[in-house]
């Protein structure tokens, strides 16, 4: 049996032994909060993204236009050395931006 140094181990949370009943049911309601919270954001965003695209895909000359966005928002966080997650929020972030501005124009409430 091999023995994995926690040094090297990546690691988010240490629990003291002995466990403390009361201190990991708190954290296990608070990590299964986070999930909830993190899956509505996927709902959230497959619902936006969606719309997005029907309304990108009914005009040709739009069409596209939030994945280019992107594209372009990935080589400019690149150029300015940005690590890989902020890579993606930057894509993310054009992207949403994009589409928002069209589902605001484009749906009448």
């Amino acid at each position: 049996m091999t023995t994995v140094s926690a040094d090297h181990v990546r690691r988010d949370d240490f629990l003291a032994k002995p466990v403390n009943k009361h201190e990991l049911l708190a954290r296990v309601h608070s990590l299964i909060r986070l999930k909830q919270f993190t899956d509505e954001l996927d709902n959230a965003e497959a619902v936006l993204s969606s719309l997005a695209l029907s309304i990108e895909a009914k005009d040709p000359y739009t069409e596209g236009h939030c994945d280019r966005l992107s594209k372009y928002s990935i080589a400019v966080a690149e150029r300015l050395g940005l690590p890989k997650n902020l890579r993606v929020a930057f894509a993310a972030a054009a992207w949403f931006t994009t589409s928002a501005n069209w589902l605001s124009r484009s749906t009448s409430f």
